[in-house]
């Protein structure tokens, strides 16, 4: 079993607790609402309730992304400012890993033809704003080692509870 989750609601510190009991140490916490559904956004004071439980916590970029036709280049010039501005926001020193959300089971062309250049563009924009934060990817294991190969993102958090994703399927873990 591994040690990170993704959390979809509000830590508390009965939540926290109830994660350390069960063998996780970081959390996942997403830094802005998703524009159609769930609050998935962290909440006021959340941050220090994390830290104070003596979990780690890592920062998730998704405000869409659960479609072939969200993902171009220029979206993802404006998702890393985005995800910029409310790391910030919410106090993310640099250096911090922004992991960027891919949550559908994206096929090969639509990685070659969407979101590959939907992280070339987060990278541009990281770049341009001096790489104060790190970029991640969080998806399926092929996305993630697509992205990945390319250097286009640090580290990778792989979806692989979704076992119907055909780009996990047959793929091995990404290298990072």
């Amino acid at each position: 079993m591994g040690t990170a989750c993704d959390c979809v609601t509000e830590i508390t510190s009965s939540k926290a607790q109830a994660l350390k009991d069960a063998g996780y140490r970081t959390v996942g916490r997403y830094l802005v609402n998703v524009v159609e559904g769930k609050d998935k956004k962290i909440k006021p004071n959340e941050l220090d309730v994390i830290f104070n439980e003596g979990l780690m916590v890592f920062p998730i970029y998704q405000t869409v992304g659960d479609g072939s036709g969200y993902f171009n280049r220029n979206q993802g010039k404006i998702d890393a400012q985005d995800a910029y501005t409310a790391a910030k926001n919410h106090g993310f020193k640099s250096g911090t890993t922004i992991y960027f959300d891919v949550d559908y089971d994206a096929l090969g062309n639509e990685i070659t033809s969407n979101v590959l250049p939907y992280f070339q563009g987060i990278n541009q924009q990281i770049n341009y704003l001096d790489s104060y934060y790190k970029i991640g990817v969080y998806g399926p294991r092929n996305v993630c080692t697509q992205v990945s190969e390319r250097g286009w993102a640090a580290t990778s958090f792989v979806s692989d509870m979704s076992t119907g994703f055909s780009a996990n399927l047959g793929y091995p873990l990404p290298t990072n």
